[in-house]
């Protein structure tokens, strides 16, 4: 067993950041560094994945499967998808998880045909991965929405040479469907959202492409991919802030964790939960987010908890100390 020792103090950045530290180390740790790519060593079917950490253990799985559609190998980093669930196991009780990536497969990281890297964090690790391995890299800030997966797609189709399988040309088509008979209820409707950047981010650009309005953003800590956030203010702070905005806003629906719930209580609206930790929502944690399913699910979702809470749309009076603080 190798240990690889991250620094990550909880008063510095946020899960993320955290999350991309680790990647970091791995890569730095456990990665060798070839001296230049010899042609001969190329694997045409693997394909190298850093996976970022909005992105559920399902989420992993999925991308996995739409890789293999192409007639390619995937190696993740860091690989979840068969960690957190399905071990009833015999054996004796054990504090690690099973699954993910095996050294070994590290090690093997530069004969892959390329890398994709999923989530503006892990930009810093790709370069890191791309100096030791150097393997080409395809960089991707999301995976939720239409155009998002579209780019994810052609790309696996030009590594690969192979055509769109027909059962995910089939799940777009279902999402444009989706997004005609959505875009009544989303279509300027007023949200607010708090994640850390790059989830902030997948959720704004399908929102904005569905003609709503992101009114309140905040996020966890600074990243450059802020600034492509379709929003006129973002706030980097905490839940109040999150509960002052979104009452200033008139904001009709919430779009974050657990710890976000009492927030849409005091503010009268509906939340769809989102993002780490979620300890009252049984299975949150294994939700499909990405592709074209996942956007049909998500904008279904919205719409309707819009629908649910259309006798009440009108946002109830605040029963918070920020009623006062913005009255007064």
């Amino acid at each position: 067993m190798q240990i690889v020792p991250v620094n990550a103090p909880d008063f510095i950045g946020c899960l993320e950041t955290g999350f991309a530290a680790s990647v970091i180390t791995m890569i730095d740790e456990l990665v060798p560094i070839v001296p230049q790519r010899i042609i001969e060593n190329i694997n045409n079917q693997q394909v190298n994945v850093l996976a970022g950490s909005f992105l559920t253990p399902s989420d992993v799985e999925y991308i996995k499967e739409v890789i293999m559609h192409f007639g390619l190998h995937p190696v993740v980093l860091p690989d979840l998808s068969d960690s957190l669930d399905g071990h009833t196991t015999d054996i004796e009780f054990t504090p690690l998880t099973f699954g993910g990536t095996s050294v070994n497969l590290l090690n093997q990281l530069y004969t892959a045909k390329a890398t994709l890297v999923i989530g503006h964090a892990l930009f810093k690790a790709a370069d890191l991965l791309k100096s030791h391995t150097k393997v080409p890299d395809f960089r991707f800030e999301s995976l939720l929405g239409l155009a998002a997966f579209d780019q994810f797609l052609i790309t696996l189709q030009e590594i690969s040479g192979n055509p769109v399988p027909s059962k995910l040309t089939r799940q777009r088509a279902q999402l444009q469907d989706t997004m005609l008979d959505t875009h009544f209820m989303l279509g300027q409707a007023r949200i607010a959202i708090a994640a850390d950047p790059d989830e902030l981010y997948s959720f704004s650009r399908v929102l904005t492409e569905m003609g709503a309005d992101v009114v309140a953003a905040v996020t966890t800590t600074k990243s450059l991919i802020l600034q492509q956030i379709p929003t006129t203010q973002i706030k980097i702070g905490d839940l109040e802030d999150l509960e002052r905005l979104a009452c200033e806003q008139k904001a009709q629906l919430l779009i974050g964790n657990s710890h976000a719930v009492d927030s849409a209580k005091r503010l009268a609206i509906p939340i769809l939960r989102a993002g780490f930790p979620q300890y009252d929502y049984v299975g949150g944690y294994q939700r499909l987010w990405i592709g074209y399913q996942g956007t049909r699910n998500l904008l279904f979702d919205l719409a309707n908890l819009l629908l649910n809470h259309h006798a009440n749309h009108e946002i109830k009076p605040y029963q918070s100390i920020y009623r006062e603080k913005i009255t007064s």
